[in-house]
């Protein structure tokens, strides 16, 4: 018998040690291109979302604009393009009570809602009074040259083209520095910063809530929780109210079933509008985000975004 050469065993072994690098190769080549197939896939929903995005908010401005004096009451529509469909729903912010000018009473009044005793509310409504001051006086002269009666909010609006990126919500910080001279409160969340003000407090005033308003709710479009938010009013008063508005309602018949209360009510048109945005591309993938929007008379900008507010994205479709 011919006695085995031991070369051929080395051989054998590297044989089968170059088989199993190139498989290593193979399969690590596999994840790689897998993973940069994963990241194309992401930029491309990226870019098809922010141009559905692009074209939810130019329906909406459209929308907004049309309205004329015509009060914004809360709708939904929808825009349906070749790569998916952008949900839109729109509210106006001016029937909100705006925490940075709203009157003492008016806040303390929505704090006991939500609530606060009266001891309580009285405390946290001089604190908030006083982060309002910290911008002065001078957003009042802002807002004596602001035409149709704008927030001073306006004055700084970007224009639609700098919205941010998408991403996680923005976090609330602190009140810009006194010299900022446009308002206290950039965010309804800051208020969570308030002593004394807790985290159910503000959940419950925050949809009543906005930094975007005016001294005066618009009566024709303030929710019902609004209404019944406002100082000494009973439930019957509110219902009255709510039917009411239904039809035609003048200032004079507004002091009839307000009384006292209708000092914190206007009888406003259109006025800035909260957007919120919703795409679903057809590949599954989806995102959404919160705007806030408006069109002054006479801008050189045919709307300006005064808010972008962008929630993280479902990748599910991808992954």
């Amino acid at each position: 018998m011919t006695k085995a050469d031991p070369r051929q065993g080395v051989v054998l072994v590297a044989v089968l040690w170059v088989i199993a690098l190139l498989s290593a190769l193979a399969m690590a080549a596999s994840l790689n291109f897998r993973s940069f197939a994963g990241v194309v896939a992401i930029d491309r929903d990226r870019v098809a979302a922010d141009a559905m995005l692009t074209a939810g908010l130019e329906a909406s401005a459209a929308v907004v604009g049309g309205l004329g004096e015509a009060p914004l009451l809360e709708r939904e529509t929808s825009v349906s393009l070749s790569s998916g469909i952008v949900q839109i729903r729109l509210k106006d912010e001016g029937g909100l009570i705006d925490i940075n000018k709203a009157p003492l009473k008016v806040l303390a009044s929505l704090l006991r809602s939500a609530g606060a005793d009266a001891a309580a509310a009285d405390t946290i409504v001089q604190a908030i009074d006083g982060w309002r001051m910290t911008v002065g006086k001078s957003s009042q002269a802002i807002n004596a040259a602001m035409s149709n009666n704008a927030p001073a909010s306006l004055v700084s609006a970007p224009p639609a083209a700098s919205m941010p990126a998408q991403g996680a919500p923005v976090a609330p910080q602190g009140p810009p520095a006194k010299d900022d001279g446009v308002r206290a409160f950039t965010d309804v969340r800051q208020l969570s910063l308030i002593p004394g003000m807790t985290a159910e407090y503000v959940a419950a005033i925050a949809p009543l809530t906005t930094v975007f308003g005016y001294e005066k709710i618009n009566g024709l479009t303030a929710p019902s929780k609004v209404i019944a938010a406002l100082p000494d009013l009973s439930e019957k008063q509110v219902s009255a109210f709510l039917d009411a508005r239904e039809g035609p309602l003048t200032d004079d018949w507004l002091q009839h079933l307000l009384g006292p209360s209708s000092n914190y009510v206007m009888l406003k048109g259109r006025a800035i509008a909260s957007v919120e945005l919703t795409v679903n591309l057809i590949d599954g993938y989806s995102t959404k985000v919160k705007a806030v929007i408006a069109i002054i008379p006479g801008d050189t900008q045919p709307y300006r975004v005064l808010a972008w507010t962008p929630f993280a994205a479902d990748r599910s479709s991808i992954e």
